[in-house]
């Protein structure tokens, strides 16, 4: 018997396991979270292992390349305003796109209740694949065997996600013999991957409680600034509603911990997912580089490859950028090199979630709120926060 079935909490819900099985006795299936786990039918399987093989959590882990550390935002401020740190998977993405390529990543479905990755080879659609999705994303079979497919025919294709995806793209692709060229990879500096069945519950209270349709989610409007961040709902009347990371219910219950997926717990994929470039927010960059104008937002870039560092001089003449430390990024990034811990009372929280038919009974009950001098602080900050925007 496959270890796949035994796997458990340990899945992180890739489905390079569903994708590589040569007679598809593999099917993902969403719990009563909305995570994906594999379903095996076992009379089916031939034994073949190649599941375990392809596997994250099961395979070996991939070393992480010596590579360059930076500071990076885009040239392009409508680029980087539109983007959730500097800018540079837009970047990537755009110089993929000249050369005729395609790109995968994560999007909203069109009624922005969930997550997917999708294939995209439109210049004009590369807004959907912009901006932090805090939402496990769906990542199909069909997708991958499409990467595959894109690389056999000699496309230029790059691949982001989160770093457990990554890492199951990888290896499937090394399985399948693809061949590999051609391919970028680019993953997240990733906290975790909050409950899909959340997310869907959470944005049809919203909608129910406005009574209108919403139309568009951005989880890092830089509307006061970069570091000040707000969660933003649009609606079919043109209206907007928003609030600073830390008051939005999801947000909270992503940020402490309590909504994310068992697996994130013990990533198996921190600095060893294989990609070529990892991308994330440069916290803390105000204290290696005080003069740097941030407001707008400056990404933390790792190039693990020499394909990863040859994409990024690539970019010289779009990009604002200067030599950085991987010590001086992981300070304000800890989740870049360790698994974060699970919320006091998840178990409890989840348990609840399970069972609540009311989703704002729910949010009442377990409101995340923080201690009176974490409120005291946070005002400050944003008072401050408006005050220099306004300047």
């Amino acid at each position: 018997m496959t270890r796949i079935v035994g796997l458990g909490e340990r899945c992180c819900g890739c489905a390079a396991c569903a994708a590589i099985c040569p007679v598809s006795c593999i099917s993902m299936k969403a719990d009563d979270l909305g995570f994906p786990y594999p379903s095996v039918d076992l009379d089916r399987c031939v034994s073949c292992l190649r599941c375990e093989d392809v596997c994250p959590a099961l395979s070996s882990n991939v070393a992480a390349g010596a590579g360059h550390a930076l500071w990076a935002k885009a040239a392009d401020r409508e680029l980087l305003l539109e983007s959730s740190s500097g800018g540079v998977f837009g970047l990537l993405a755009k110089q993929v796109f000249n050369d005729g390529g395609i790109v995968y990543g994560a999007a909203f479905t069109q009624s922005f209740d969930a997550v997917r990755h999708v294939r995209v080879g439109d210049p004009s659609c590369l807004n959907e694949l912009l901006r932090s999705k805090y939402v496990q994303s769906n990542l199909t079979i069909d997708l991958y065997r499409s990467m595959r497919e894109d690389l056999a025919a000699g496309n230029r294709v790059l691949v982001s996600g989160t770093p457990c995806q990554i890492k199951g793209v990888k290896r499937y692709l090394e399985l399948m013999k693809a061949p590999v060229g051609n391919l970028l990879l680019a993953e997240i500096i990733c906290h975790g991957v909050p409950s899909p069945m959340l997310w869907r519950q959470w944005i049809r209270l919203r909608s129910e409680v406005a009574q209108k349709r919403i139309i568009s989610v951005n989880f890092r409007s830089k509307r006061i600034d970069w570091e000040n961040f707000s969660v933003e709902y649009s609606f079919e009347d043109g209206t907007t509603e928003s609030s600073l990371h830390e008051d939005d219910w999801f947000m909270k219950a992503f940020l402490c911990n309590a909504s994310i997926r068992s697996s994130c717990f013990a990533c198996p994929a921190k600095c060893s997912s294989g990609s070529d470039v990892t991308l994330g927010d440069y916290w803390g960059v105000d204290r290696t580089l005080p003069s740097l104008d941030r407001s707008d937002g400056v990404s933390a870039v790792l190039t693990n490859t020499d394909k990863g560092q040859q994409a990024l001089n690539d970019l010289q003449f779009v990009i604002e950028s200067g030599p950085a430390s991987f010590a001086d990024i992981a300070a304000g990034n800890s989740a870049l090199v360790r698994s974060v811990e699970p919320y006091a009372k998840r178990t409890a929280f989840l348990d609840d979630a399970r069972r609540a038919s009311d989703m704002s009974v729910l949010v009442k009950r377990w409101d995340f709120r923080r201690g009176a001098l974490e409120r005291i602080v946070a005002k400050i900050k944003k008072t401050v926060a408006k005050n220099q925007k306004t300047l």
